[in-house]
């Protein structure tokens, strides 16, 4: 096939075009006609790429009619995003299910826990999630071996099967489990039960059902809160290993276009954990984070991990959208503001680093695991001034920290490129 499909952490969906030769569409056209799959999602990318949404759905149906499971996949990614077909949630969902109950693809399995997870095409349901991570797992997938093992209870049939589960992702090579292990060689863990996979996935720890033990208030105003030991220390470490093969250079909002910039306020690097590479254990967190703000889930943008190596740092700033700049006026009406940031730290092996307020003239050097929420509006929901903040650079050692940054309206699959 012609057409190239991208990878995000190990696993396929989103798919990315290499655009034909405009001289040999009419070729092209005709080998899609004869019904030459490749041929047809060759099409349905080029005329994408042109603005035609309904010759790109027309092609790109026509070769998931065929049964070509990456088109499949493809076309409810596109109507999951509203992109070429009509966004419809639910029967993208239907359709990534019946790819992964079939086994027509591997990738399917593990997007759907995700999509369930998040109450994406349907009301979010954990059992279901993680019965699709199983499945997964059956099929000796690494990266639902290891989050199968870092959501099980801390007790002593939980640690057992969580050593058996990572072991075994280790023992296939995926990096994060690697990580977790430590340098030691990976140990030659068999290929687990179906009993064990079972066991494990029925035990999996519901994040619906966490609630913080602990909560100080670190500033009034702006108003600043934090919640000790909210982020488990294996999950930090699967969240480092994870993001990092997706860092790229931070970027601010340019106030002219409305888009996204380079900075020299701005000098670290970031991690955007959108849909197509989230897993459960960024979705367990981010339950936790909505927990202890007391905002709906569907509010997050898409998690980012941000990363500061020695000297990097984020000069002071807001993180509400100025609703006095005319180019910010679709994202307010679109997206709604920014009300809370959450940040979850995790790491504070660094010097340095601390989380600055300068209008209080404060700062908060956090310990890993903390959540710290800053509320970035006032009750009435205009912009709070107070709530300038700024992440100043590590003296030694690199910082790592999590965001999940909330809204006053729901986020569309916690999926926006174009904002």
């Amino acid at each position: 096939m012609s057409y190239a499909v991208q990878q995000f952490a190990g696993w396929t969906l989103r798919a990315q075009k290499m655009p034909p030769n405009p001289d040999d569409i009419a070729g092209l056209t005709a080998r899609a006609e004869a019904g030459e799959t490749s041929a047809q999602i060759d099409l349905a990318f080029y005329f994408e790429g042109k603005g035609d949404a309904g010759a790109a759905a027309k092609w790109m149906d026509a070769a998931a009619e065929s049964g070509d499971s990456l088109a499949r996949m493809q076309r409810a990614a596109w109507r999951l995003y509203g992109s070429n077909f009509e966004r419809d949630e639910a029967a993208a969902l239907r359709e990534i299910e019946d790819i992964a109950e079939t086994g027509a693809n591997p990738a399917a399995p593990t997007f759907a826990a995700v999509l369930r997870a998040a109450g994406l095409g349907a009301a979010s349901d954990w059992n279901a999630a993680t019965n699709w991570l199983a499945r997964a797992a059956f099929d000796d997938e690494p990266r639902a071996l290891a989050q199968l093992s870092l959501l099980q209870p801390d007790t002593d049939d939980g640690r057992r099967r969580a050593g058996l589960l990572l072991g075994r992702a280790a023992a296939l090579g995926y990096e994060p489990a690697l990580s977790i292990i430590g340098e030691e060689p990976a140990p030659a863990t068999p290929k687990q039960s179906t009993a064990l996979i079972v066991e494990a996935a029925d035990a999996a720890e519901d994040p619906s059902l966490w609630r913080p033990s602990e909560h100080q208030i670190f500033l009034k105003r702006p108003r600043v809160d934090i919640y000790p030991h909210t982020a488990p220390a294996l999950w930090r470490r699967y969240i480092i290993e994870t993001a990092t093969p997706l860092l790229q250079p931070a970027q601010v909002k340019d106030a002219n276009t409305g888009k996204r910039a380079d900075d020299p306020m701005r000098t670290n690097r970031v991690a955007i954990i959108e849909l197509w590479n989230s897993d459960l254990i960024f979705y367990a967190l981010t339950r936790r984070i909505a927990a202890a703000m007391g905002e709906p889930l569907e509010r997050q943008e898409a998690p980012r991990v941000l990363h500061y190596r020695p000297g990097e740092a984020y000069a002071p700033h807001f993180d509400f959208v100025n609703p006095e700049v005319p180019a910010f006026a679709r994202e307010l009406s679109v997206r709604g503001q920014r009300i809370k940031t959450p940040l979850i730290y995790l790491n504070d092996d660094y010097a340095g680093g601390a989380t600055s307020f300068p209008e209080a003239n404060d700062a908060y050097k956090a310990r890993a695991g903390d959540l710290l929420i800053l509320r970035n509006t006032r009750s009435s929901g205009k912009p709070d001034p107070r709530s300038l903040h700024a992440g100043t650079p590590p003296i030694r050692g690199d910082k790592w920290v999590m965001s999940a940054r909330t809204r006053s309206k729901p986020q569309i699959a916690r999926i926006w490129s174009d904002f």
